[in-house]
């Protein structure tokens, strides 16, 4: 495979950022404007990306967002794969299941340190475990917050479903469009303030990049990013729409991670190739490498992250079946999660690691605090 360019000359994410790493200042204070120096120094941003596969039903319906959005390409009927039900911890009353975390270690109540604001603390070994918003879809932010809170997740990637009515506004791509060009930026401050206020720090803002935006459609994204006080943006974009993007990401200083999906078709993020292509001659182009996913196609996270971890911003941590098999529970798939983590760890990679919750589970916020114990299980082995 032709991986050098995704190397950008053995530069690092330190290197393609005027103001360093965008991790090193931490993140700019969500209370301020967002035209402020305090608002905008340091930041880096990460764009969000839907799922736009059919493996279960949490797939169908992302499918269905991202059509509806206005990605044409998107199949919501083919492909799909029954996941069967699984419980690393059968039978267990909500009690007992929160007694089960406080054992390893974790735990709902998850107490804060006297970092920052009351940060949350969810770093364990170096290792930053987040939460893609995503996996709380069926729940508005407001709780979406308050279960990262309980599970005690202290870093978010922040999907935007979340912060603009994309199941409401299915099928009308100008509307939405008109919502996100008119809705004023004080809203994302007030975003920002919540999860300030909440101790989570958003290492990423999802908002997935097409061919079909317009110009001031891409800028808003930034400017989105940038009054919430998020530190990159990640997206499920198209190889082709990287190029429209850099511009932007160049102007507001914060890189774009591309986010990768299993099913490998033209100008779509699967193979380490389309990484090359996207980022080539591209500098704030970057990989928002989904390790889920990456095994599903055939690929190997471990070897690729030992690679280019340079170019990476941020994970996304599931567990899949090879050859295109479902989302499974964390440690029932093909996924090499523990090895994952553990790399991070041994060679101090500084890579958020979001769980992305889409396997069928039962209540949304066990399930993700079961994924949550089981990352910091692998990180204190």
């Amino acid at each position: 495979m032709r991986l050098g360019a995704i190397s950008r000359r053995g530069k690092t994410l330190h290197d393609l950022s005027p103001l360093g790493s965008p991790y090193d200042q931490g993140p700019p204070c969500p209370t301020a404007r967002s035209d402020s120096p305090s608002a905008t120094a340091g930041a880096d941003s990460n764009a969000l990306p839907m799922e736009a596969r059919s493996i279960d039903e949490g797939d169908r319906e992302k499918a269905r967002i991202e059509l509806d959005s206005g990605n044409r390409d998107t199949c919501v009927s083919c492909g799909t794969i029954g996941a069967q039900e699984h419980c690393m911890y059968p039978n267990q009353t909500r009690r007992e299941f929160a007694r089960s975390l406080v054992a390893v270690g974790t735990g709902i109540g998850f107490a804060r340190t006297a970092r920052g604001h009351g940060q949350i603390d969810s770093t364990f070994g170096g290792v930053t475990i987040g939460a893609q918003s995503y996996s709380f879809r069926d729940r508005s932010l407001d709780d979406a917050i308050k279960a990262m809170e309980a599970i005690g997740i202290g870093s978010c990637e922040l999907w935007s479903g979340h912060t603009e009515p994309l199941r409401e506004l299915r099928g009308e791509r100008e509307k939405l469009r008109t919502y996100r060009l008119e809705t004023p930026l004080s809203k994302y401050e007030e975003i920002g303030t919540q999860f300030h206020e909440a101790g989570i720090q958003l290492n990423a803002f999802n908002y997935s990049f097409r061919d079909h935006f317009t110009d001031v459609e891409i800028a808003r994204g930034f400017e989105m990013a940038k009054a919430m006080g998020a530190k990159s943006l990640t997206a499920s974009g198209t190889v082709s729409v990287a190029s429209r993007v850099n511009a932007f990401a160049k102007r507001y200083n914060l890189l774009v991670g591309m986010h990768n999906h299993s099913k490998i078709r033209e100008n779509e993020f699967a193979t380490p190739e389309d990484f090359e292509a996207a980022s080539k001659g591209n500098s704030h182009i970057v990989v928002n490498l989904d390790i889920g996913h990456f095994v599903a196609a055939g690929f190997d996270p471990i070897d690729y992250i030992s690679k280019y971890h340079g170019t990476i911003n941020t994970l996304h941590i599931k567990d899949r079946k090879a050859d295109q098999g479902p989302n499974v529970p964390f440690g029932e798939g093909d996924t090499p999660i523990r090895e994952v983590l553990a790399l991070l760890r041994d060679k101090g990679y500084d890579i958020p690691a979001n769980i992305e919750y889409e396997y069928k589970g039962s209540d949304t916020v066990e399930e993700v605090g079961k994924c949550f114990a089981y990352c910091r299980q692998a990180l204190d082995s």
